[in-house]
């Protein structure tokens, strides 16, 4: 897969999950996606809505 996603820095250039660069293109379970609880199962619901 060759799409834009790391920038200069070595990070994932996402916000929430969700990749502009990349149309359809989604993360998640990433630590700190949006809160503490976005590693574990428990938070994922609301990294998803």
């Amino acid at each position: 897969m060759d799409v834009p996603i790391v920038g200069d820095d070595g990070w994932r250039r996402e916000y929430r999950g969700v990749v502009d660069s990349a149309p359809g293109l989604f993360f998640y379970g990433l630590s700190f996606q949006y809160a503490l609880s976005s590693m574990v199962l428990p938070g994922v619901g609301r990294d998803a809505t």
